[in-house]
């Protein structure tokens, strides 16, 4: 069993206030002393902020967990495009031994557990403290403790989801560690079903903590859309209370169980997670609902919601976003972005609205409008250029449709309808045979999570090839990524 040594040093964590949101001098560096930090109640509010900026660097999830590596594992974008890049040329060929793509997966794996440290010394600090060191007292101190255990399972569960096998293909091997406490110089590596455990016991918890913030005290800043994403409503508690939608909240934190638990092929929570979702917050309370087709297959390009945002339970914001996926060029200064196959995967759905999510790559193809600047004016679209989507509603019909499967196809196949329908798709999908049944989940996952991120982890969870067009690529050995050289974590 390998061990890894963790050299995290001093804990200075990474701060970044906006203009609404000054809760707390910072020193001109914008970096500050664990000591320093956490001597107040308002410290821990922008050590939070620091680990979110974390988790949007260009090393996780604000390009490669995004749009970047995870996308080109799966074959996303075009061969000629993708190869001028010589770490994703390795990666699209599953060649990991190459330097420049084993210098990518280190960032990763390195950033993802500094990441963790740090939701570790957070969560430490903050149980030490007594409630009256923050201004909203338990309610606060709940919420932030919440938040950074929701934080340290997603970016286990991620890790895990490259650099272990999956549940599906029986491997039992032990290749990752569960790190829960700081300083910790030391955990041994689990087995993927143990970490899985590991991941259910944080965003139990999680989710317990951040509950009565979020569906008793401060429902507005859930329930529309705007407020969620990055309006200015007056939250009770101040600004640091508001925009929950770019926060690890109670519905992302039930969503990401349910997507948990499906890795797990754990059917039964897997559905009862989903069902919680959709039963509680979209029926009832009515905080999501699908994206009206009108803001993005109807409107011009300017004025289109590429990102679905009302539907989004959680996105990561990255104001830096457009500037590092303009940087991503050509020497002709075009986006190496080009959409590998994207026609196909609507030949059968024309009248799909998704069709009208990408745009002309200044060449002969297209590429995801998600990612682009459109020019717009208007604040509800141009807010979502820093919005990276990690999970939204339709995933949750989809994980209902997957649990169904197993006992009714008829009802797996309503759950795809409901998505369908509401992106325009009118194909009646009713009588799909039991063998076609996958190939119809596929075609859904690849429509809507489009440069996104997730089909890697799809095909990986379901242990099948890689599909792309008419290409099928076996994936024997190599869906999962080796582990750093490096022996230390910073």
């Amino acid at each position: 069993m390998k061990k890894y040594n963790f050299a995290i040093i001093g804990v200075t964590l990474l701060l970044s206030l906006s203009a609404c949101n000054d809760w707390l001098d910072i020193d001109p560096s914008d970096q500050v002393s664990s000591e320093k930090l956490f001597e107040s109640g308002d410290g821990f509010r922008n050590a939070l902020n620091g680990i979110y900026i974390a988790m949007s660097s260009s090393e996780l999830y604000g390009r490669e967990l995004s749009w970047g590596l995870t996308s080109v594992l799966s074959q996303t974008y075009a061969d000629n495009d993708i190869a001028k890049s010589k770490a994703y040329g390795s990666a699209m060929e599953y060649e990991y031994g190459e330097t420049e793509i084993k210098a990518v997966l280190e960032s990763v794996w390195s950033k993802g557990y500094n990441v963790i440290a740090n939701c570790n010394k957070l969560i430490s600090e903050a149980e030490a403290k007594d409630s009256t060191a923050f201004r909203e007292g338990a309610l606060e101190r709940n919420l932030i403790i919440g938040e950074a255990k929701a934080l340290r399972a997603m970016m286990h569960f991620d890790i895990l989801r490259l650099f272990a096998p999956s549940v599906e293909s029986g491997d039992e091997s032990k290749r990752i560690p569960y790190f829960t406490v700081y300083p910790s110089k030391y955990e041994p590596n689990l087995s993927t079903k143990e970490i899985l455990k590991k991941v259910e016991e944080d965003l139990l918890e999680a989710r317990q903590l951040v509950a009565k913030h979020d569906t008793i005290v401060n429902t507005s800043t859930m329930a529309m859309p705007d407020y969620r994403m990055g309006g200015t409503n007056k939250a009770t508690g101040g600004d640091f209370f508001g925009q929950r939608g770019i926060r690890m909240n109670y519905v992302a934190i039930n969503a990401l169980l349910a997507r948990v638990y499906l890795y797990d092929n754990d059917w039964n929570n897997a559905a009862k997670y989903a069902k919680h979702v959709i039963d509680d917050f979209v029926t009832r309370r009515k905080w999501f609902y699908f994206t009206d087709p009108y803001d993005y297959a109807k409107a011009t390009d300017k004025y289109k919601y590429v990102k679905l945002y009302e539907d989004t339970f959680l996105a990561f914001y990255d104001r830096e976003l457009l500037e590092r996926i303009d940087n991503f060029k050509s020497a002709n200064n075009s986006l190496l972005m080009t959409l590998k196959n994207y026609d196909a995967l609507f030949e059968l759905d024309a009248d799909d609205y998704r069709t009208s999510l990408a745009t002309s790559d200044g060449k002969t193809g297209k590429t995801s409008m998600k990612w682009i600047n459109t020019n717009s004016t208007n604040q509800s679209v141009t807010i979502q250029y820093k919005l990276i989507p990690m999970i939204r509603l339709s995933e949750m019909y989809y994980i209902l449709s997957e649990a169904s499967s197993k006992t009714s196809l008829s009802e797996a196949l309503s759950y795809l309808s409901v998505v369908r329908k509401a992106r325009g798709a009118k194909r009646d999908i009713s009588g799909t045979a039991s063998k076609d049944y996958y190939n119809e989940l596929v075609a859904e996952y690849k429509k809507e999570f489009l440069a996104e991120g997730q089909m890697f982890y799809f095909f990986k969870r379901w242990n099948m090839p890689v599909t792309t067009g008419t290409q099928v690529i076996q994936m024997d050995g190599r869906y999962v990524m080796p582990i750093p050289e490096s022996e230390i974590i910073y």
